[in-house]
Parts: structure tokens; C-alpha cells; sequence
């Protein structure tokens, strides 16, 4: 089973957009604050959804996932396999494929570590 631990990857709201860009397709750009105001006469933009840390959000990465034949099971809080370094409690995501092959990530939170396990599967070379 492959293991993805979280002391190098993205969290919060650049996690976020790089579901939104690598794992959804999306444009994504940083704008400024004032972009998007009420007072533009057409809204071009939307905000990235917080995929990583809402139930709402994290529901489309649970279906891109399923689209893909990836079965997803929440494993869990557990303390890492190795606590140096880490949060005292990461939580555990497992994904299993038909042609058998098996991954994990770990997250803050369930949604976090599901939306690394997407991001994972999305930068292969062919995404299954």
C-alpha cells in the first residue's frame, strides 16, 4: 500500500486550489479582495470551494474518486507511524482500485487527507 504522509503537501486554501486546477480542471488564479464585488456588473469568477475542510465540498472529491473506480473508506484517527514532526493525531484515508492497487493518506481531517489522496491519483500519468 502506498502512503502518503502530509509534512510536504499543500493544506487549507492552497490545497483547495489545487484540487480545484489538478483534480477538477478548473482556472484558477489569485485575484485581489475587491474582485467579484456585488458592484461588478457580471460575475466572472467564483471562489474556489474549500474542498479540504467542508463536508459540502469534499463530496465532489468522494464522486471524482467513485468516477474513477476508486473505492473510498475513512480509516480513521490514528497517531502517525511516526509522531516526530507531525500532529499528535492525523487522520487515515484508504482508497482501493479494481486492478487491486491500494493508497493511503493522511490528513489534519478526513476531508483533508481525502483531498490528497485525489491530488495524488490526479497527477499520475494516467489517472485511473
Amino acid at each position: 500500500m502506498t502512503n502518503f504522509m502530509t509534512t510536504d503537501l499543500p493544506a487549507g486554501r492552497e490545497l483547495d486550489a489545487l484540487v480545484a486546477r489538478e483534480v477538477f480542471g478548473y482556472q484558477v488564479r489569485r485575484t485581489p479582495a475587491e474582485a467579484g464585488t456585488p458592484s461588478s456588473p457580471v460575475p466572472t469568477r467564483v471562489r474556489v470551494p474549500e474542498y479540504s475542510t467542508t463536508l459540502d465540498a469534499c463530496r465532489a472529491v468522494w464522486q471524482w474518486l467513485e468516477d474513477r473506480s476508486w473505492t473510498y473508506r475513512d480509516g480513521g484517527e490514528h497517531l502517525p507511524p511516526s509522531p516526530i514532526g507531525y500532529p499528535p493525531v492525523l487522520h487515515l484515508v484508504l482508497a482501493e482500485h479494481p486492478n487491486g492497487e491500494k493508497l493511503e493518506a493522511w490528513g489534519s481531517q478526513e476531508y483533508h487527507a481525502a483531498c490528497l489522496l485525489a491530488l495524488n491519483i490526479a497527477r499520475r500519468p494516467t489517472a485511473t
